[in-house]
């Protein structure tokens, strides 16, 4: 979780035009790797090619799946308003239980190399989230 506040606070508010990229890609149901990695790429391309550049590329790409994965979760919960309480709550615990096992995994993937951590990490985050949103 701390990487993923880091990783928010790094870039600010997701850039409008990767949210609109990524926003493209959940309506066309695209369901392989084609939009995946697309922001980070791009933002390398622009020059953030160092460890610092790199991180703060991942953490676009993971504020950009954030906004979508939130607003999945709120179409969800919005479908669900007439259910029984029970019903909503359950699916507010699933997610929660995700974004903790998401934040655990890509922790442990980092302890190899803590040097690098903020990178392996944000884009282990960023990777989970779109695989979690698509």
């Amino acid at each position: 979780m701390r990487v993923l506040v880091l990783a928010i606070l790094m870039v600010g508010p997701a850039w409008a035009d990767d949210v609109a990229l990524v926003e493209d890609c959940v309506s066309y149901g695209a369901n392989n790797d084609d939009c995946f990695g697309k922001i980070a790429d791009t933002c390398f391309k622009e020059g953030s090619e160092s460890l610092a550049g790199g991180s703060k590329c991942w953490a676009r790409e993971l504020s950009a799946w954030q906004v979508a994965l939130d607003r999945v979760y709120s179409k969800v919960l919005l479908e669900t308003f007439t259910a029984p309480k029970s019903v909503t709550q359950r699916i507010r615990e699933e997610q929660d239980i995700w974004s903790q096992y998401r934040d655990a995994k890509c922790a442990v993937q980092t302890m190899s190399n803590p040097r690098t951590w903020g990178h392996i990490e944000t884009s282990c985050l960023a990777r989970m989230t779109y695989d979690r949103v698509l």
